[in-house]
C-alpha cells in the first residue's frame, strides 16, 4: 500500500510502523478478495517488466538465471505480483485503458504495433461478453488481409506460444498446447472487448482517494467518483446492473464507451467467472449513479461494494447471501453526493464507514435502507455525517437518502428508526413512534437522530444533537453504532459505547469504546479503547487489530495460489 499510494496517504500519523488508515484498509481488503480469483494482470505486467529490464531479475533472486527460476515461495515476487495486479483498480489507470476500448479493432491493432515498435511495454486485456476479464502480454503483430494475428504470452499457458486472431470487426482466441491442441474454451468479441494498458500508466505512487491524516474533512478529495464491486471469495460470480441519471445502462455498451461520462471496466482476474466491475464518473457531469450487485456461488456467496466520492466518507459494503438465492444490494450515489444502501432480504449486510483515523461499522436489517450524508451548516459542508436507517416496511417507498416522518412540536429535529421521546420542544421524525412531552425542565432545542431510542432528561441542558443506535441522554453530539450516554456538552462518535460526563466540548471518535470525563475542549480518536480526562487531544491506535496489511497487496503474503512469473498459471 505504501508503494502504491505513498505512506503519507495510507498510514496514520505517528509511530515508526505504518498503521493503515481505515479507508486504506478498506481498499486493501477489497483488493485482496478480488486478486484471490487470479493474478493474471500482475503476471502480465511483471513478465513484461523483467523482459524489458525495467525490473531486475537479481533483485528478486540473485541466483535466478531466467524468469522461470522465480518461485511462488519468494515473498518479493508475490508482493510485486499483487501490487502490479492492483494497479488496474486505480481510476487514473482505468481512464487510459478505456480509451483503447473505444477504438475499432483495426485502430487498436495499429496502436499495438506502434507501442511494440517503440519498445513501450503494454498489456492486453481480453473480456468475455459476460464480463469475465483476462490479461496477457503482447509480443508481436503479424498483419493479414482481413486483420492481424497478435502473438501473446499468456501466463495461464506459459509453455506454448499463443495467438489472438483479428478478423475484421471481430477477434478470437483459442489457447493451445505445444502440439496445437485446444486447451480451455475459446474467447471472442468485438469492439469494446479488447484494450491496451501501457506500463507507463502504472506510475507509482498513484493518486490516492484516501484522506490525508492531517485533513479534517472527508475521505475523498479527487475529481472523480468510483464504485468498485468485487467478489468476496474465489468462485463467486458477480452480476451487476447500472442506472445512470434514472436510465438503465447496458454493461457491454458502457465498456465500449457508449456514454462518455461513465467509465466501466471489468476486473481482469479470471477467464471463467466475473470477478467484479469498476464504475467511475465525474460528479460534475453525472447527477445520480445506482448499482445493483449480486453474487452467485454454490452455497453462501459474498460481494464487496466500495464507494469513493467527493465530500463523503469512504464506504465499504459487504453483502453475504444466506444460500437461499441471490442477494441483491443496491447502492446509490445521489446528486448531493450522499450514499444510500438498500440491504437484501435474504442475506447479511455490513457497512463500514471510514473517515480519517476513525471508522464505524453498522449492520442494517435485511430489507432496510441506510443513508449516509454529509452534514451542512449554513450552506457549508462540515466534517460530520448523518447516518439514518429506514426499516424494511418503509424502505420500499423511500427514494434515496431522505429522512421520513415529521412529528413533534417546537424547534429541533429528531430522526429515528426506533422511538424518540423528548421533554421540551422538538421536531421528531421517526419510522417508529415519537412522543413530545410538554414543556418541562426541558432539554431545549436539539437534533436527535437514532436507530434506537433517545430520551432527554434533566434541567436546562441546552442544545442537544443526538445520533445513536442505542440510547442518548443529555447534551452533546452523540453518534455511534452502539450505545451513547452523554451528560454534558460534547460530541461523541463511536462504533462501540461512549460515555462523556462533564462540562465543555469534547469529541470522542472511536472504533472501539471510549469513556471520557472531559472538562474543556478535546478530541479523542482511537481505533481501540480510549479513556481521556482533561483538556487536549487524544489520538490512539489503542487495542486495535483492524488495520493489518500483513496479507496481499503491499505485503509478503497473498491470497490464493500465485504460481510463478515464468512457468505457472496466473489465475
Amino acid at each position: 500500500m505504501v508503494d502504491l499510494f505513498g505512506a503519507e496517504n495510507v498510514c496514520a500519523p505517528g509511530g515508526d510502523d505504518c498503521v493503515l488508515l481505515p479507508a486504506a484498509n478498506q481498499w486493501l481488503t477489497q483488493a485482496n478478495s478480488a486478486l484471490a480469483s487470479g493474478r493474471c494482470e500482475g503476471f502480465a505486467v511483471l513478465s513484461q517488466s523483467l523482459f524489458e529490464g525495467t525490473q531486475s531479475l537479481s533483485a528478486f533472486d540473485p541466483q535466478a538465471r531466467s524468469t522461470a527460476d522465480l518461485r511462488k515461495s519468494n515473498d518479493d515476487v508475490v508482493r510485486s505480483l499483487d501490487m502490479l495486479w492492483a494497479t488496474q483498480l486505480i481510476p487514473e489507470v482505468q481512464e487510459i485503458t478505456a480509451r483503447s476500448r473505444q477504438l475499432t479493432l483495426a485502430e487498436l491493432t495499429d496502436q499495438l504495433v506502434d507501442s511494440i515498435s517503440a519498445g513501450e511495454g503494454v498489456t492486453l486485456g481480453l473480456y468475455g461478453g459476460d464480463g469475465t476479464g483476462h490479461s496477457v502480454t503482447p509480443v508481436g503483430v503479424e498483419r493479414t488481409p482481413s486483420g492481424a494475428r497478435i502473438s501473446i504470452y499468456d501466463n495461464n499457458f506459459p509453455g506454448a506460444p499463443q495467438k489472438i486472431v483479428v478478423d475484421g470487426d471481430e477477434w478470437s482466441y483459442q489457447p493451445v498446447d505445444v502440439l496445437g491442441e485446444a486447451l480451455e474454451e475459446s474467447m471472442s468479441g468485438g469492439r469494446g472487448t479488447l484494450d491496451i494498458t501501457p506500463d507507463s500508466a502504472r506510475s507509482l505512487p498513484a493518486q490516492s482517494s484516501f484522506l490525508d491524516a492531517s485533513a479534517s474533512t472527508f475521505a475523498r478529495a479527487g475529481a472523480v467518483s468510483q464504485i468498485l464491486v468485487t467478489a468476496g471469495e474465489p468462485g463467486t460470480q458477480v452480476d451487476l446492473d447500472v442506472n445512470v441519471d434514472g436510465s438503465d445502462a447496458n454493461i457491454a455498451d458502457l465498456m465500449a464507451g457508449s456514454d462518455p461520462r461513465i467509465l466501466l471496466t471489468p476486473v481482469r482476474a479470471s477467464r471463467s467467472v466475473v470477478v467484479g466491475y469498476s464504475v467511475v464518473w465525474s460528479p460534475d457531469q453525472v447527477t445520480d449513479v445506482e448499482v445493483a450487485a449480486r453474487g452467485a456461488a454454490p452455497g453462501e456467496s459474498s460481494v464487496l461494494i466500495s464507494v469513493d466520492t467527493d465530500d463523503s466518507p469512504r464506504i465499504l459494503v459487504t453483502e453475504t447471501s444466506d444460500g437461499s438465492g441471490q442477494a441483491t444490494t443496491q447502492v446509490r450515489v445521489n446528486a448531493e453526493r450522499g450514499v444510500s444502501i438498500e440491504a437484501p432480504l435474504n442475506g447479511k449486510t455490513t457497512v463500514n464507514i471510514a473517515r480519517g483515523e476513525s471508522d464505524v461499522e453498522v449492520s442494517p436489517e435485511p430489507g432496510s435502507a441506510l443513508t449516509i450524508e454529509p452534514e451542512v451548516d449554513e450552506g457549508n459542508l462540515t466534517s460530520s455525517i448523518s447516518v439514518v436507517e429506514i426499516p424494511a416496511d418503509a424502505a420500499a417507498d423511500n427514494d434515496g437518502p431522505t429522512r421520513i416522518g415529521n412529528n413533534g412540536n417546537g424547534n429541533g429535529n429528531s430522526s429515528s428508526a426506533g422511538g424518540s421521546s423528548g421533554n421540551g420542544n422538538g421536531n421528531s421524525g421517526s419510522a417508529g413512534s415519537s412522543n413530545g412531552n410538554g414543556n418541562g425542565n426541558g432539554n431545549g432545542n436539539g437534533n436527535s437522530g437514532s436507530a434506537g431510542s433517545s430520551n432527554g432528561d434533566g434541567n436546562g441542558n441546552g442544545n442537544d444533537n443526538s445520533s445513536s443506535a442505542g440510547n442518548s441522554n443529555g447534551n452533546g453530539n452523540s453518534g455511534n453504532a452502539g450505545s451513547s450516554n452523554g451528560n454534558g456538552n460534547g460530541n461523541s462518535g463511536s462504533a462501540g459505547s461512549s460515555n462523556g460526563n462533564g462540562n465543555g466540548n469534547a469529541k470522542s471518535s472511536s472504533a472501539g469504546s471510549s469513556s471520557g470525563n472531559a472538562n474543556g475542549n478535546g478530541n479523542s480518536g482511537s481505533a481501540g479503547s480510549s479513556g481521556g480526562n482533561g483538556n487536549g487531544n487524544s489520538g490512539s491506535a489503542g487495542n486495535s487489530n483492524g488495520n493489518d496489511n500483513s496479507e496481499g497487496v503491499g505485503s509478503s503474503n497473498g491470497n490464493g495460489n500465485s504460481g510463478n512469473a515464468g512457468s505457472s498459471n496466473g489465475n
